[in-house]
């Protein structure tokens, strides 16, 4: 059925969780912890063939930046030292999952409950025996989605602790630093992982780069974006953009590919990357009135 071998089995007021303090089940058994192999700056971390220590191949892209301060490295253990992970509850189907305080690019996860199996969108650099416990007691997670290279971060080592598949687009597979044991690379232009679960290749910001559109039991279809679209302060307009923190802007035909992945797809809520980003209704609405933005600027 869903999520091969590895299977396994709204709009509510959004509040922060207290995670539980006993790890009954959480057993976390990192790979070198005390290692320097987590770039600062993009939160990657590197395997030993892949690393370099002047030099993080992901920065050095155009998508992203070296700090004026040159490359700079910490380990797994150093950084549980200094940060945590926090938690927020969206719904009884959806938990924000974030860096305290915000490291490297500040991305968020999200933990999707569902009947067909649960999966974990986008990845942070840290993992704790307190988050896996809670999501252990929740039902684990069958699967894991991630939108690009940028928020790879520390995904094998969230991948092993619940035994679940990575799923990443062919076109991206360059950008994996780390193990790419627990990686199922998908091709085409959607994988529907469930009846009620696809993701969806809109290219643009990495050939790869993908989106997840779920539908959730009680409450109308969401779109989580990752970076291919990003959703403005204002909450009224969505961009493409080749690199955001460089301000490269993408052709006016990759950014009608990007639109034209999702045109097709029913959603009202949509959850971009970072905390805040939030669209309870009117999503579509927003979604159409970029586009035609967009279409308006290229012909003039």
């Amino acid at each position: 059925m869903i999520f091969n071998k590895y299977r396994q089995l709204s709009n509510a007021n959004i509040r922060t969780l207290r995670l539980p303090t006993t790890f009954k089940h959480a057993q976390l058994s990192i790979t070198q912890p005390d290692q320097q192999n987590i770039c600062k700056t993009c939160g990657t971390r590197y395997s030993n063939e892949k690393y370099a220590e002047d030099m993080c191949q992901v920065c050095l892209d155009d998508r992203q930046y070296v700090k004026a301060s040159g490359q700079e490295w910490v380990s797994f253990n150093t950084l549980m030292e200094e940060h945590s992970i926090k938690m927020k509850q969206h719904s009884e189907e959806l938990f924000e999952i974030t860096i305290w305080p915000s490291f490297a690019l500040g991305q968020r996860a999200f933990f999707i409950k569902s009947d067909q199996g649960n999966i974990l969108w986008d990845c942070i650099p840290l993992i704790t025996e307190p988050i896996v416990s809670f999501i252990q007691q929740h039902g684990g997670v069958q699967a894991i989605a991630i939108s690009h290279p940028h928020y790879y971060s520390l995904m094998d080592e969230w991948a092993k602790v619940f035994d679940a598949p990575v799923y990443i687009h062919q076109d991206d597979q360059q950008w994996v630093m780390d193990s790419k044991e627990n990686i199922l690379f998908w091709s085409g232009d959607t994988n529907p992982l469930t009846p009620k679960t696809t993701l969806i290749n809109t290219g643009g910001h990495f050939p790869g780069s993908t989106v997840l559109h779920h539908q959730f039991r009680n409450t109308t279809p969401a779109l989580f974006t990752g970076d291919s679209l990003y959703l403005s302060r204002d909450k009224k307009h969505l961009s493409a953009m080749y690199s955001f923190p460089n301000l490269i802007p993408l052709t006016n035909s990759k950014t009608e590919q990007v639109f034209a992945a999702i045109k097709s797809y029913d959603f009202d809520d949509i959850f971009g990357a970072f905390s805040g980003q939030d669209l309870y209704k009117g999503g579509r609405v927003v979604f159409e009135n970029s586009l035609q933005r967009y279409r308006f600027a290229f012909r003039h």
